[in-house]
């Protein structure tokens, strides 16, 4: 094989995972995301499951298990980027809550229901 073939080759084989990567981290662009893949996505700090969130206005409304209530907590969600990542915040719950007040991630392929 002639050098400017294994270049072209390598190169388009790094095209390729480079794509590849790219989708299965970042796949929002492509696919766009549901309420369910955004509960998905922030779940994934709780390793708990709860319903989608809900669309509201300029943003999300999800809620999210905590086990200092034994009930459920809500985030405000920020529409996500682009990209398909996001911020929340705590929304004031009753009592003592041991969730983070603040939370960010973003959507990835393992969060697409």
């Amino acid at each position: 094989m002639s050098r400017r073939a294994l270049l072209l080759y390598f190169g388009g084989l790094a095209v390729l995972v480079l794509a590849s990567a790219l989708f299965a981290f970042r796949p929002t662009p492509l696919t766009g995301f549901d309420g369910g893949d955004l509960a998905e996505s922030l779940n994934s700090s709780f390793s708990s499951s709860t319903s989608p969130c809900k669309h509201r206005g300029e943003g999300w409304s999800c809620q999210v298990w905590d086990n200092s209530t034994s009930g459920t907590v809500t985030y405000e969600v920020d529409n996500p980027d682009w990209w398909g990542c996001w911020s929340a915040t705590r929304q004031p719950a009753q009592g003592y809550s041991s969730t983070p007040r603040a939370l960010s991630g973003c959507i990835t392929l393992l969060d697409h229901t």
